[in-house]
């Protein structure tokens, strides 16, 4: 292949792409998401709900007949997944430069178009993790008319709540008497009485604190925390470690086996804006991931296999598959000639037992 010699002039090396951002967002507790059922119908999915019981059994003499018992009443929930959509030309040039004899060009469209489908089904993913972990944050989500998911109500047109009991929230009724920057906050008998509170109401044993940046500070600093860490040399060596912001809280301390921090827990909104998930001062209480309790709902999308539009709906059908969860596909386009790649997703962080979660605010 021949060249003129403006070209070769002209010739500029071709280096790896440069990644000025890195791609995706951090998914503190990536266990959270393997928590999967049966696939949803389309985007539904129905739940049985029965309370288990505490009650014991009645005593009778031993002559005398069984007394009746009760059947265990059953409802049933609904749940609708979230469905998230976008298509991506992709333009008759790029198409070009693939099919080029030109490995220069060869690589550059193979580079632009690597990068763009990249973060493109990246966004996918990172509304997942958004999605779980405002749910953890507070068993809420915000939506706008755009579709963008929001930090708070302001804007929204649709709410996704499950319903976390008031008495689950912030100072959970009471308990939590005094604020943990205060250094006379009994923080070792919150956490107490709140895992105990837990075994009264659902018997979950709380087991993962999900907490913000500021609570090592805290507890650095709190009377009660200090003489509980004295009395145990294997937390106090880990947590002076952490407090120091070299690390996450030790494992086991006050009872609770994980400790997460949720400081990296964002997301970009659509103006390109940072949300923080997680407050500050938040801490958030619950039992380690299992589908007693949560579940990462996915629902079914028919996806076509073949790249080629078929004549009418039968043959449609058959070159079809069922697709769980995220899919992809591309389809011919002619006017001008290009490819539009397809991507979706059908799913919902879906917590089943509202009373299994404290989304606590621990400095008011």
């Amino acid at each position: 292949m021949s060249f003129a010699l403006q070209q070769l002039l002209g010739y500029v090396a071709l280096g790896k792409p440069i990644e000025k951002v890195k791609n995706g967002i951090p998914d503190p507790l990536p266990e959270f998401s393997s928590i999967k059922g049966s696939p949803a119908i389309a985007d539904k999915k129905r739940f049985m709900t029965y309370r288990g019981t505490r009650k014991v059994a009645r005593r009778a003499e031993y002559d005398a007949p069984h007394l009746r018992g009760t059947n265990t009443p059953v409802g049933e929930q609904d749940v609708i997944c979230l469905s998230a959509k976008e298509l991506l030309p992709v333009p008759g040039s790029t198409l070009i430069a693939l099919r080029s004899l030109d490995k220069y060009q060869q690589d550059m469209g193979k580079d632009w178009l690597a990068i763009t489908t990249r973060n493109f089904t990246t966004r996918f993913d990172n509304l997942r993790k958004a999605q779980r972990w405002q749910m953890l944050a507070g068993g809420k989500n915000w939506f706008n008319a755009a579709g963008d998911l929001l930090p708070s109500s302001s804007g929204a047109v649709l709410t996704i709540d499950v319903g976390i009991a008031a008495t689950h929230l912030d100072q959970a009724n009471g308990i939590i008497d005094l604020a943990w920057s205060n250094s006379q906050a009994n923080i070792p008998l919150h956490i107490q009485k709140l895992n105990q509170q837990a075994a009264f109401q659902t018997g979950y044993d709380l087991e993962v604190a999900l907490y913000g940046q500021s609570i090592p500070s805290f507890l650095s600093t709190n009377d009660y925390a200090m003489d509980y860490l004295a009395r145990n040399p294997r937390f106090n060596d880990a947590f002076t470690f952490a407090s120091a912001g070299a690390g996450p809280l030790p494992d086991g301390l006050f009872g609770i086996k994980r400790w997460i921090p949720t400081n990296k827990a964002f997301y970009e909104d659509a103006d390109g804006t940072n949300r923080q998930i997680f407050a500050d001062d938040s801490l958030v209480l619950c039992p380690l991931p299992n589908q007693d309790w949560c579940e990462e709902v996915e629902g079914t999308t028919m996806v076509p296999t073949t790249f080629n539009a078929t004549a009418d709906v039968a043959g449609a059908l058959d070159t079809a598959i069922l697709k769980q969860g995220m899919y992809g596909y591309g389809l011919p386009q002619h006017n001008p000639f290009g490819v539009t790649l397809f991507f979706g997703d059908v799913f919902l962080f879906f917590i089943k037992n509202a009373d299994a979660i404290w989304a606590l605010d621990v400095d008011f």
